[in-house]
């Protein structure tokens, strides 16, 4: 039996690209653009009873022996069938014409991508792919209609062969007439809760998290998102039960009109069924399949070409869900404004948590499933990445060009073209081989003419100068030096920081980028080589120059990411009361008795502006490094420690050496890499996870093959600055597995503390102490001048053997994820602090917009 969902009723990298085609994005609509989905929704409605009642009518009268046997009652181009299809597509036409007006409903038809029924000769024929507009999309619906109402005509009742008795045609009307019935009802139950969803700015028709929109199959789908978010969807909606109730009455009609004689007699679902009870649930099968592409062809179509490019955001840690909920009950139903949200704290209301009766309409924080482990010790686990950055990427379809028995079909790498030997060659082409195959989609670089490409498009030796040669010379721009070399940075740089060693990393890619994707399944995998550029740190909470605002009283212009800062007169304690007026320099100066103190900000305020990431503008104030001071656009957050830009640049002299080498396999699979190297005597005997390769201590390695491949010795060298290798920083070396699927490790006996006084987004600490006084040493670098106390005690985190990442695959939302192997950088103390060489690993939260 069908599952239904109600919803009307509920009150580091970033380049890796190869998953991220599917179906197009969902946005929200306004109220001119909602009427024409409706409107859209209705038609495809109206279109599958016209197909239905012509192939019903069709069989009825094949039963009486009025049409021929041999007609083909399940396909309204024979001619023996009178379709009034036709003139269903003109009228609706009409309607459409007048609701679903361009370029105001745009929008709208960027959700109808491709017509899977191809070829389509309905109406006025299909002739573009994308859909040019929105009469190819009716006919494209007639298509879908036609053919799905075909499909499970068929394959319940076949298309007969003549005449029947009687009894065999009243049982053979039961299933088209009462479960055509209820797929009629279906759909417009859907329809309804889909009008309803589209108001509270919920576009999604299929399975999603209500809260953060991914996609699910069950609730349990939607906690690591947000604990008590709900898996949700209008193609199995049944809020008040008329699905159920109509296919309650089919099930009775089916019983009193058929006999277990009948069902055998007719060949029901090919035979499959054996009396009316199986007859009755292939029936019901097959009907909720073509009703649920019945639905979904109502609101969006699918793409069956490559698009032209997609744009990724990198949705790293925290978030903010798309719908306002009730942040003060316990299942946060949707709402608007706070009034929507009042309730009754206790058994009035059990829901209700919260003592405000008034309500609480609020955006909810999400997590991201996007993550960063560093190192083998374990200290450089849950690093943060760059967030809300978008990469653009170039896609086309791939033909064999040799050898030749293959020259020009469809590839999406070499081996596609195999003859015998490993000759094969796919090449990307402008035009569309593929056919109806998206399959076969080639990632053909980064999109750096987009918008959003050319934010990130900068010199080699300097990245604050933006250039436009795309991996090439441009002197122009750059200047000599380097022979003015014009690469692509991913994000704005990153802040990481591991046993109070912390460092600002430029990741960027001296070469252009490839890679394959099945858009249609939202998987993939893509190979990529990152140069890393690793500079020591500004400070203990501030890695790198940030792309602040700027103080409009006090010290009016200067960059600030708070009030205080801005200060020019003396501040004083606003709390506790026994030290109010008293002049301070931070809390612990106002401090009565437990850490109650509070110093105000003085003269001092910052506007409340931040710059909007990525928008092209100079809106904010570099704060540290070479351009303290300077203009400068946003172009990543770190949730933990500020919003960063290219803008903004550190002294060369922090430098930790030469750019790293970094290669990344992510994918939207399972990835492992095993302890596959010797560690460092006098622990030779255990297993390692990396290395470096003795004849170039720059590339890291986690085998002999590795550096016997680019001829380098082998891999066993941690270089002049490397850390010793171990296989993690337990005692004994004991890992402990703590969750079912073998990725997370724990040393259960042995524990590191963190002062409390600054934390990461996701409340793990990250200043390493051994008491109080390492976190009084470091007050200087924290918030308001306090480091808080070493009270934060996290199990020190490991790498299991094998190390081991798991994507997920999807459409608007994916998450790519790979382990792999890092160098040393030059500094003995970075290396130390994070366990380098060594192995770490990635995952990328990623959400998609498509374009064709």
């Amino acid at each position: 039996m069908k599952r239904y969902l109600g919803i009307v009723g509920i009150t580091v990298g970033g380049l890796f690209l190869a998953s991220l085609l599917a179906t197009p994005s969902m946005a929200a609509f306004d109220k001119d653009q909602q009427k024409c989905r409706k409107t859209l929704a209705k038609t495809m409605g109206k279109l599958a009873l016209t197909a239905d009642k012509e192939m019903a009518k069709c069989h009825k009268l094949k039963a009486k022996g009025a049409v021929s046997g041999g007609a083909d009652c399940n396909d309204l181009n024979d001619p023996e069938i009178d379709s009034k299809i036709e003139d269903a597509i003109t009228k609706a036409m009409i309607k459409v014409n007048k609701l679903c007006t361009l370029p105001a409903n745009q929008a709208v038809l960027d959700e109808y991508t491709s017509c899977a029924a191809d070829p389509c000769t309905r109406g006025t024929g299909v002739s573009t792919n994308p859909l040019g507009d929105f009469e190819e999309v009716v006919n494209c619906m007639a298509c879908v209609a036609e053919t799905s109402t075909g499909a499970r005509i068929n394959a319940i009742i076949g298309n007969g062969s003549g005449e029947l008795s009687k009894e065999d045609a009243k049982c053979q009307g039961a299933f088209t007439k009462n479960y055509g019935k209820y797929v009629k009802t279906q759909q417009k139950t859907a329809a309804k809760c889909q009008g309803g969803a589209d108001k509270i700015d919920d576009p999604d028709v299929d399975l999603h998290c209500r809260v953060s929109a991914r996609p699910c199959t069950m609730d349990s789908d939607c906690d690591e998102f947000l604990t008590g978010d709900q898996c949700i969807g209008c193609v199995d909606d049944d809020a008040k039960g008329k699905n159920e109730k109509i296919r309650q009455k089919a099930e009775e009609k089916l019983t009193d009109s058929c006999t277990n004689t009948e069902i055998l007699s007719l060949n029901i679902c090919s035979g499959s069924a054996i009396d009316v009870p199986s007859a009755i649930t292939c029936a019901e099968d097959e009907s909720n399949t073509q009703s649920d592409e019945i639905i979904l062809a109502s609101y969006e179509f699918g793409a069956t070409a490559c698009p032209v490019g997609v744009v990724s955001t990198v949705l790293a840690k925290t978030g903010v869900s798309r719908l306002k909920h009730c942040s003060n009950q316990t299942d946060r139903p949707i709402c608007t404004k706070d009034k929507d949200c009042k309730c009754t704290v206790g058994i009035e209301d059990p829901t209700c948590s919260s003592e405000v009766t008034d309500g609480a309409c609020d955006e909810i924080q999400l997590t991201s499933r996007a993550f960063l482990d560093v190192g083998h010790n374990g200290l450089g686990h849950s690093q943060d990445l760059p967030d809300l950055y978008a990469i653009p990427a170039k896609i086309g379809c791939g033909a064999c060009t040799a050898p030749p028995v293959n020259v020009d079909n469809p590839c999406g790498q070499d081996s596609d073209c195999d003859d015998v030997g490993g000759d094969g060659v796919c090449a990307t082409t402008s035009v569309e081989p593929c056919g109806n195959s998206n399959g076969d989609c080639l990632i053909q670089g980064i999109d750096t003419t987009s918008t959003e490409g050319s934010y990130y498009l900068r010199c080699r030796t300097n990245p604050t100068i933006p250039c436009t040669v795309p991996f090439g010379s441009d002197i122009a721009s750059c200047g000599p030096v380097d022979s003015g070399f014009c690469v692509y940075y991913l994000s704005g740089p990153a802040a990481l920081s591991a046993a109070n060693s912390p460092v600002c990393v430029w990741n960027r890619l001296d070469l252009d980028v490839s890679g394959t994707a099945d858009p249609s399944e939202g998987i993939g995998q893509f190979t990529s080589l990152v140069r890393s550029l690793v500079r020591l740190g500004l400070s203990q909470t501030q890695p790198c120059p940030l792309c602040v605002r700027s103080c409009t009283k006090g010290d009016v212009g200067a960059p600030c990411q708070s009030d205080g800062e801005c200060a020019t007169t003396p501040r004083t304690c606003t709390a506790p009361p026994i030290s109010e007026g008293q002049v301070c320099t931070n809390n612990p100066d106002c401090d009565d008795a437990g850490g109650d103190g509070v110093c105000g900000p003085g003269n001092g305020v910052c506007s409340a502006d931040e710059d909007i990431p990525n928008d092209g503008i100079q809106g904010g104030t570099c704060l540290g490094g070479t351009e303290d001071g300077f203009a400068c656009d946003v172009h990543s957050l770190d949730q933990t420690f500020g919003p960063t830009s290219l803008d903004c640049f550190l002294e060369p002299g922090t430098t930790t050496g030469a750019p790293l080498d970094i290669n990344i396999d992510l994918t939207t699979g399972v990835e492992t890499l095993p302890f596959g190297t010797d560690c460092t005597p006098p622990n030779a005997s255990e297993a390692c996870a990396c290395a470096v390769c003795s004849g170039n201590t720059g590339v890291a390695c986690n085998d002999n093959a590795d550096c016997a491949a680019i001829a380098a010795g082998v891999c066993s060298a941690e270089g002049s600055f490397g850390a010793p290798r171990l296989p993690n920083g337990c005692t004994g070396f004991n890992c402990t597995q703590i969750d079912v699927e073998g990725n997370l490790g724990l040393c259960l006996a042995d524990f590191d503390m963190f002062c409390d006084g600054k934390v990461r987004a996701n409340g793990e600490g990250f200043l390493f102490c051994g008491d109080n006084t390492d976190c009084a040493v470091l007050d200087s670098d924290c918030p308001e001048g306090d480091c808080g106390n070493c009270t934060i005690i996290q199990n020190k985190k490991c790498f299991l053997d094998p190390i081991r990442t798991e994507g997920v695959p999807g459409t608007d939302y994916t998450v790519i994820s790979g382990p792999f192997c890092i160098p040393p950088t030059s500094n003995n103390a970075v290396n130390l602090a994070s366990g380098t060489p060594g192995p770490a690993r990635v995952a990328l939260d990623l959400k998609n917009e498509f374009r064709y």
